[in-house]
């Protein structure tokens, strides 16, 4: 039966190529887009995790760091402080565009008499900018490539990719808020697509925002980590206007609030991508079906099953799908490579995203099969032998 099954895939090289093609495409969309996602899911968990502390406090109701703006004044940081009996560490956040080339596409300098936010042709860019505690470290950023991790007054850490977008590097300079701030630093995976994090000294972020005393967050480290859940609910209960979360619900809670943004997007896109490698599939087979239906009711009529019938055409279906789905995973790599390269955009795979994309191959044979083994079903041998 497996002779069969591969020399009906492989009499037509053209046609097993398209099938195999439309798997591939199919796979390649799938993984590509989880690989994004994954990045970006890890980009969020990981900074939030990479927190020396074991509580997050925020406004109430926040409940992420992106989509929800926080304002905490300097005496909800004193209260946390006192009830808690942990370290507090203030935390700003937020995203703005800087101006980081001059109209005439020069670098910024900057000196004596120059008029700061004037030029408003500029080349911008967008950044979160985040301002932590520069003596304890933090809040900053988890990956350093080069620099100081700890910037100065008037020093910023930018991302890789901010940087070679812009043609940036250590000693240039950027404007933010019609202040110059050197680049002192250049940290990775600070990179969400639309913007990029930035990490400047706390004071330094509450002075050109504003906020003199005033945070965004509050990070607590408590002396005993395993009393996290009891405190949080002590701070709520007595302080009015805030959420306290305890570290690792926080990070889920980001991470969630990218869930319910780019998941439905991923999910419409993926069923497409999966529905056209299923289709391209069952086309191919049916028509190789088609082709040798007297040679399919021969094997009826000298008394071949129902299942060997199906297992024949299943195999067809599935040997297509495997070797598209290696052939997809190739094209996923080369293609995420590519991405990261030219338009600097973060993917990343894992097991999971593999198992999966696999599971999705095995199942477009299932579908691929259906359309297939119901003509051959409907087959009288007697109506072969006649024609």
């Amino acid at each position: 039966m497996v002779s069969i099954a591969r020399k009906n895939l492989f009499a037509e090289k053209t046609r097993f190529f398209v099938s195999v093609g439309g798997v591939a495409f199919s796979i390649l969309l799938i993984v590509f887009l989880l690989g994004i996602y994954n990045a970006f899911n890890r980009l969020l968990i990981d900074y939030v995790e990479s927190f020396a502390a074991d509580l997050v406090i925020a406004q109430e109701g926040v409940t992420d760091m992106s989509h929800t703006f926080s304002l905490l004044d300097a005496n909800k940081m004193s209260q946390v402080e006192t009830i808690s009996g942990g370290k507090v560490y203030g935390l700003v956040n937020r995203t703005t565009n800087v101006r980081v080339r001059e109209e005439d596409g020069s670098k910024i300098v900057d000196f004596a008499g120059r008029k700061k936010g004037e030029n408003k042709k500029a080349k911008k860019a967008t950044i979160t900018l985040m301002g932590f505690d520069t003596e304890t470290g933090v809040g900053g950023p988890p990956i350093l490539l080069s620099g100081t991790k700890t910037p100065g007054k008037r020093e910023i850490i930018v991302d890789r990719v901010f940087s070679k977008q812009n043609g940036l590097t250590i000693g240039d300079s950027v404007e933010v808020f019609d202040e110059v701030f050197t680049i002192v630093g250049i940290t990775d995976k600070n990179n969400m697509m639309l913007y990029t994090r930035a990490f400047v000294d706390l004071d330094e972020a509450q002075e050109i925002l504003r906020q003199k005393g005033r945070a965004n967050f509050i990070l607590i480290s408590l002396t005993d980590p395993s009393r996290a859940s009891e405190i949080a609910e002590k701070l709520e209960s007595n302080i009015p206007g805030i959420t306290a979360y305890k570290k690792s619900d926080f990070a889920k809670s980001n991470a969630k609030a990218l869930m319910d943004t780019f998941v439905p997007i991923i999910f419409v896109i993926t069923i497409i991508g999966f529905a056209t490698g299923a289709v391209v599939v069952g086309l191919t087979i049916y028509t190789a079906t088609m082709e040798k239906i007297k040679e399919y009711g021969v094997l009826k009529a000298i008394g071949a099953s129902r299942k060997k019938l199906f297992l024949i055409v299943f195999e067809q279906a599935l040997w297509s799908s495997i070797i598209g789905y290696i052939f997809g995973v190739i094209l996923a790599f080369l293609v995420s490579k590519l991405v990261v390269d030219v338009i600097n955009m973060v993917v990343e795979f894992n097991l999971q995203i593999y198992l999966l994309a696999f599971a999705s191959s095995i199942i477009m044979s299932f579908v691929a099969t259906y359309i297939p083994i119901t003509r051959i079903a409907k087959t009288d041998p007697a109506m072969v032998f006649r024609s």
